[in-house]
């Protein structure tokens, strides 16, 4: 079980080793992705005619547009300043373009294949970089939609083909959802094993790096409706919380939370602007408390969960987050805990060094 499954290289790795997964993320974008790439049962010569015949649509199709700007649903519901920010000109007439002969398409496994193709190639050729926040460079050389489109089908072409090899396929189940409820969507003792790695609390809003697609394939049709997606994300980000928030309480009592939180406020103090980090900080540990109480019930007796995750700095105070998450687990219930260094990372803005660890849980 993999309750952050992000893009599914977990339930991926185990389908290919015969091992049955199951998947969460809260955010479609991510979900869409590991369900598609968790289905092998295509068929490769029906993916590769329409592949052609797309391909030669777009070609023909596009020649007479160069000096046309496409009228599309996609600057109303995404904003006009917000779009023209992700992509240029001819890229937009490209996916607008691509994203309408896709919707023609009527076997619907196939569709999603295509889908997947589109989002991966407008993000490839948009103006967007992510390092670590989403930043645009309008003025840097991207490759051109149609290329970056057909590599992408090339690519999925070979690996359905390298997946009708494979003698023992594991079965695979993605649930769009808050891991938060993960015991009322599996049963109760069930898992044998849960690998994964959460939100770090550093202030990452992950809906901004899917933005475009979220919008491309109607996920949500304006800002409301992500906001909708952002409520039920882990609070490891300022831009993640609301006026009705609430995790915090969870962690109330928690000393070694409350002092890291209070010493961000201290360092903050004065500074009325900005955002809410000491509040981040707890609603964090709190939405990660709840998640540790749902691994809990869903694991069998005696296995094990592992949580790739690394400490963090707030306003030059150091959050040892593999420790803090190490004695929540102890005190919800698991068995045993232990901490494994994987690397340690180093940051330009101070000295001091950050762990990233394999946290280590027995139930």
């Amino acid at each position: 079980y993999d309750p952050f499954c992000g893009s599914g290289t977990t339930l991926v790795t185990s389908k290919l080793l015969g091992i049955d997964s199951i998947g969460f993320d809260v955010n479609p974008i991510p979900a869409f992705v590991s369900k598609i790439e968790t289905t092998w049962n295509i068929d490769i010569d029906e993916f590769k005619k329409t592949a052609s015949k797309i391909l030669l649509n777009f070609k023909n199709i596009s020649s007479n547009f160069s000096n046309i700007r496409l009228e599309n649903d996609l600057v109303h519901s995404m904003g006009y300043i917000e779009f023209h920010q992700w992509l240029k000109p001819k890229t937009q007439n490209d996916v607008i373009l691509m994203r309408e002969l896709i919707s023609r398409i009527k076997t619907e496994s196939i569709k999603d294949l295509f889908k997947l193709a589109l989002i991966e190639s407008a993000t490839e050729s948009s103006n967007a970089s992510f390092c670590p926040g989403t930043s645009f460079y309008p003025f840097r050389k991207k490759p051109e939609f149609y290329d970056a489109f057909k590599n992408k089908l090339q690519t999925m072409a070979e690996d359905l083909i390298i997946s009708k090899n494979i003698k023992k396929i594991g079965t695979s189940k993605v649930f769009t959802d808050d891991c938060r409820k993960s015991s009322k969507f599996i049963k109760p003792h069930s898992v044998d094993f849960i690998f994964t790695s959460p939100p770090y609390p550093n202030d990452m809003e992950y809906t901004r790096q899917t933005r475009l697609d979220l919008f491309l394939l109607d996920y949500v049709n304006n800002l409301n409706d992500v906001q909708k997606i952002k409520r039920n994300m882990i609070k490891g980000s300022t831009k993640l919380i609301f006026k009705e928030s609430n995790s915090c309480q969870h962690v109330e009592n928690n000393q070694t939370i409350q002092n890291i939180a209070n010493d961000v406020a201290t360092n903050l103090k004065g500074k009325e602007w900005g955002w809410d980090y000491p509040r981040m900080i707890r609603e964090y540990f709190g939405d990660m408390h709840l998640s540790l109480q749902e691994f809990h019930k869903v694991l069998k007796p005696g296995s094990f969960a592992l949580l790739v995750v690394g400490d963090q700095t707030c306003k030059n105070i150091l959050i040892p987050v593999g420790k803090i998450l190490g004695k929540m687990a102890l005190d919800i219930g698991f068995s045993t805990m232990k901490l494994e260094l994987f690397r340690e990372r180093r940051s330009t803005l101070h000295t001091m060094a950050l762990n990233e660890e394999i946290l280590i849980l027995k139930a």
